[in-house]
């Protein structure tokens, strides 16, 4: 009878500390789900109450007017597309684009409608001098776009062209 006492009474150890566990467990999960959910409870409190820190000095509002100043869109004049065979001997490649022309005063627009074939065969000229390895890429491009500024505001007769915009770019 005493060794089926002992069997009880370890039994009855053994279901009291895996008892003690299972507490344990549940209090470390009931634990974490509170800090978690304080932890969600700050997080959604300071994304609702913005926090500003200033880091840098803010621009005065006369800052930001020169700053506006400074780059001030011009008149856009719009072309129509153009299409070329590009330079390239052992492949046949053409190019399609469209070209905006952002000019510094009205006026230039008149100037332009007036001037608009010599512009376009200016245009033609230079892009199909062009191989496709010399424009694929971005600074391919940007020195595509100083070459027409150059070669516009020459024919025009002063600079009165800001900026060349290609406003769509397809080679094949």
């Amino acid at each position: 009878m005493e060794s089926h006492s002992m069997d009880e009474q370890i039994k009855g150890k053994i279901e009291n500390s895996s008892n003690k566990k299972k507490k344990r467990f549940i209090f470390f999960g009931i634990g974490l789900m509170v800090f978690f959910t304080i932890v969600l409870g700050i997080i959604s409190i300071l994304n609702i109450i913005p926090i500003e820190i200033p880091l840098i000095k803010k621009p005065s509002a006369k800052q930001l007017d020169k700053k506006q100043e400074v780059r001030k869109i011009g008149f856009l004049y719009t072309m129509d597309p153009i299409i070329v065979n590009l330079a390239d001997l052992e492949v046949s490649k053409y190019l399609k684009i469209r070209i905006e022309i952002e000019g510094n005063d009205i006026k230039i627009n008149e100037e332009i409608d007036k001037r608009m074939p010599q512009i376009r065969d200016i245009i033609i000229t230079l892009l199909s001098s062009k191989t496709f390895n010399e424009i694929y890429d971005r600074e391919g491009k940007k020195r595509l776009k100083n070459e027409i500024l150059q070669h516009i505001n020459k024919l025009l007769g002063e600079k009165k062209v800001r900026e060349i915009f290609f406003t769509e770019f397809v080679m094949q």
